[in-house]
């Protein structure tokens, strides 16, 4: 049975990794009537997200206003870490990098640590104490090593959520991250104990060195978190967003077409 921790609020969509804020702005546009709150701990991109997040509102004219970001990280406990910063802007982590990269086809000058930053970590237990919302209709990560522990960080919140989307290595040997657990042998045996599904397994190189997981909550009939005409309009949105933020020449022609599916909505 599905249960609602607070009646008559929001659902929540959780964007871990945020990165420059393509993904969790795009939610903010589709899904109107949920909270979006996005976790970013590397506070030079917490930077990029919020002037991308200015330029996006001045294009569409109006503000973005259920999209919150945070400049922490998400892990299993509350404390405080180094962070690493990679020259890859998808591969900062907590984690140090493993050392026998060549081994699997990977380019080891672009994953170097180019300097150590102080973060705030917490769990998403503590974030979500005081919070109120119905359901968590998504939970989307790229957490660099530390995405398992994200999903453990909800603790009894995890009944709350439908479905979502992490990373995680192919098996321990090609774990891009020294020291993580992140594979998907230990994703298996917490999602099967938390009574989620898998639903789909998608490589995400071209070596099968890590994976994206896509997973449900076994209560949940039918994995439903995008109908046909919302995948439409979430990569209509993601596409716009990028044209945005690299300032593609096609700009106008995307802000033509965002009105006229904002009027088609409403």
């Amino acid at each position: 049975m599905i249960q609602e921790f607070s009646k008559g609020s929001k659902n929540i969509i959780f964007d871990i990794g945020a990165n420059e804020g393509n993904d969790g702005l795009s939610f903010a546009l589709l899904f109107k009537d949920c909270q979006i709150y996005a976790f970013e701990p590397n506070r030079d991109l917490v930077k990029v997200i919020n002037f991308n997040k200015k330029r996006i509102e001045k294009i569409i004219g109006s503000q973005i206003k259920n999209y919150k970001l945070i400049n922490k990280a998400i892990s299993n406990k509350n404390t405080t870490l180094n962070f690493n910063i990679s020259k890859n802007i998808g591969a900062h982590s907590l984690y140090n990098f493993n050392k026998n990269l060549y081994q699997f086809k990977r380019h080891q000058k672009y994953y170097e640590v180019t300097k150590k930053i102080k973060v705030r970590v917490i769990k998403l237990s503590s974030f979500l104490k005081n919070k109120k919302f119905k359901r968590i209709k998504y939970l989307h990560c790229d957490a660099q090593g530390s995405d398992i522990n994200v999903l453990k960080s909800l603790e009894n919140f995890i009944k709350y959520l439908d479905c979502g989307v992490v990373e995680v290595s192919a098996n321990k040997k090609r774990d891009l991250y020294s020291k993580s657990l992140n594979n998907l042998s230990n994703l298996k045996k917490f999602l099967k104990k938390k009574k989620f599904n898998i639903v789909k397994i998608k490589s995400n190189d071209p070596y099968r060195n890590e994976l994206n997981i896509n997973f449900k909550n076994s209560a949940i009939n039918h994995y439903n978190f995008l109908n046909l005409k919302e995948k439409i309009l979430l990569r209509f949105y993601q596409k716009f967003i990028r044209k945005i933020i690299i300032g593609h020449y096609k700009i106008f022609l995307y802000k033509f077409l965002y009105r006229i599916l904002n009027a088609t909505n409403k």
